[in-house]
């Protein structure tokens, strides 16, 4: 992505969100929804190159997506500034993510309220990645990989960072 992008929430240079909209209305639609049914989703976002800036209003914006509830980022770059004007979560790759991000690289400025890494703003998985981070803004949690992360149940692992004061 060469353009600029901008939104409300979950916004990022090449996805929005990766994750399960929940629409369904088991009042209105009893034939074709069932309990106990079992779906599969894959997501995968591999070799991504955002260049445009990213802009948000509020939650959730990041370089290559604003979003991860599943799937993964493999070998994704970003050079675009990431700005959210009025909310939190904002990375160099994702905004949030409880998924995986491997081997991915950021080159970037960042600007959020809470929550603001050079890879992700939140993550629970991050792998390999590498990041050179000017933060502009951001008033508690600021990283130069992660704003915050799962530090318990998540895997935080080889991740490396130039010096840029945070």
């Amino acid at each position: 992505n060469l353009g600029e992008t901008a939104g409300d929430r979950n916004v990022g240079g090449i996805a929005g969100a990766m994750s399960i909209e929940y629409d369904l209305d088991p009042e209105e639609d009893t034939e074709r929804f069932s309990l106990g049914s079992t779906y599969e989703t894959r997501a995968v976002l591999l070799e991504n190159v955002n260049r445009g800036t990213v802009t948000a209003k509020k939650d959730c914006v990041g370089g290559v997506t604003g979003r991860m509830d599943l799937g993964a980022a493999v070998d994704c770059e970003n050079y675009g500034g990431v700005e959210s004007t009025g909310g939190s979560f904002v990375g160099g790759v994702a905004g949030w993510s409880d998924a995986v991000i491997r081997s991915s690289f950021s080159k970037c400025t960042l600007s959020g309220q809470e929550d603001v890494g050079g890879i992700a703003g939140w993550a629970a998985r991050l792998y390999d990645c590498r990041a050179i981070a000017v933060v502009s803004g951001g008033d508690e949690r600021v990283g130069a990989i992660a704003g915050s992360a799962d530090l318990e149940g998540g895997q935080i692992a080889g991740n490396r960072f130039v010096n840029t004061g945070w």
